[in-house]
């Protein structure tokens, strides 16, 4: 599972100054104007071949990924993510979700652990950035951060 950890990192990092998930452009079934953290998290991991789904929606509507709340919420399953336990270290390759309820209803927001103590996704510029952990956690009015990891 290292190996696949180390595969969704460099997808990520490649993407760092991107603006494809700009919340003023469409992508995918995100039209403009829209948060898209967690399709960056959904669209990094499944290039990197480790898929989470698309957990929501309808069979006969537009399905999407998982949200920035469903990733924070340790209840919510999602395919072939477990939620770390209180023991377990985050590791390069894993994700990160917080719920947090943005005025612009956004869910919350979620990344890629990177590298020393980064994240990767969204950052404040909008466009994909290795940020400090400070993008997420006591310096966000949100929940906990909750971890998970990749193991089909």
């Amino acid at each position: 599972m290292a190996l696949t950890r180390q595969k969704i990192v460099e997808a990520a990092q490649k993407q760092i100054g991107s603006g494809d998930w700009h919340f003023d452009v469409a992508k995918g079934n995100f039209g403009p104007n829209t948060d898209k953290c967690n399709l960056f998290v959904y669209d990094t991991l499944a290039g990197a071949g480790a898929s989470p789904g698309l957990p929501n929606g309808h069979w006969w509507w537009k399905q999407y990924p998982p949200t920035a709340a469903n990733w924070a919420d340790p209840s919510f399953a999602i395919p072939g993510w477990r939620v770390l336990g209180s023991e377990e270290s985050p590791q390069p390759g894993d994700v990160v979700g917080q719920r947090i309820q943005w005025p612009n209803g956004a869910t919350g927001h979620v990344m890629i652990v990177g590298p020393n103590a980064n994240f990767l996704g969204v950052g404040e510029s909008e466009k994909i950035e290795s940020v400090a952990a400070k993008m997420m956690g006591n310096n966000q009015p949100g929940g906990l951060l909750v971890y998970r990891r990749y193991e089909p």
